[in-house]
C-alpha cells in the first residue's frame, strides 16, 4: 500500500474553488465601466442629433446587467453549495436569475429612435446636406413650417426612447431591491447583521 506525502506547497492554492470564484467576481470593479462621461454625452449627443448617447446607454446598461447578474449568480451558487441559509439560499439564487434587461422595452426604444429619424431621412433622401438636416432639427423655428412634422417626430421619438431607458433602469432598481431582500434573509439565518 503506497502512501502519498503532501508537502506544504502541494495543496491546491484554493481549497474552495467556488468561493474563490465568487470572491474574484465580487472583487471586480464596476467603476467607469458602464457609464458615459457628461462631457462626452453632451458633445456626442449634439454632433449625432441625440442618437449616440441613447445608443451607448442602452448597450452599456445591457452589459452592466449581465455583469451584475453573473456576480450575484456566483454568490447564489456558493450559498447553495455551502448548504447554509436553508431555503433562503435557494430563494436568493432563484431571485438573482430574474435580473435581466427588459427586451420588450429595448425593442420599443429602438423603434422610437428609428421613428425619430425616418421622416427626416425620407425628406432628405437623394438630396442630403448637413444644412438641410439642421433646418429640420436644431435650426427649426416656425411652428407652421413645412418641417414641423420632422421636427416633432425627431423630438418625440428621442424623448420616448430616453424615457423608456429610464423606465428600464427603474425596473432594474426594483428587481435589485428584491435580490437584496433575499440576500438579507440568507444573512440573517447565517447570523450576519445585514442592516
Amino acid at each position: 500500500m503506497s502512501h502519498t506525502t503532501h508537502t506544504p506547497g502541494s495543496f491546491d492554492a484554493d481549497p474552495d474553488p467556488l468561493a474563490g470564484a465568487v470572491l474574484r467576481s465580487l472583487g471586480r470593479s464596476f467603476k467607469d465601466r458602464f457609464s458615459l462621461a457628461a462631457g462626452w454625452a453632451a458633445i456626442s449627443g449634439w454632433l449625432s442629433f441625440g442618437l449616440l448617447p441613447i445608443w451607448r446607454l442602452m448597450g452599456h446598461f445591457d452589459h452592466y446587467v449581465t455583469f451584475e447578474k453573473q456576480q450575484l449568480t456566483y454568490a447564489g451558487e456558493w450559498f447553495e453549495a455551502r448548504g447554509g441559509g436553508g431555503g433562503a439560499a435557494s430563494a436568493f439564487h432563484d431571485r438573482t436569475r430574474l435580473l435581466r434587461y427588459y427586451g420588450a422595452l429595448r425593442f420599443v426604444a429602438f423603434l422610437c429612435v428609428i421613428a425619430a429619424f425616418t421622416p427626416i431621412a425620407f425628406d432628405l433622401f437623394g438630396d442630403f446636406s448637413v444644412g438641410r438636416l439642421i433646418e429640420r432639427t436644431y435650426g427649426f423655428r416656425e411652428s407652421g413650417s413645412q418641417f414641423a412634422f420632422e421636427f416633432t417626430a425627431w423630438n418625440l421619438g428621442l424623448a420616448i426612447a430616453y424615457a423608456l431607458h429610464w423606465l428600464q433602469i427603474r425596473l432594474h432598481v426594483r428587481d435589485s431591491a428584491r435580490v437584496a431582500e433575499a440576500y438579507n434573509d440568507v444573512a440573517r439565518l447565517e447570523g450576519v447583521d445585514a442592516s
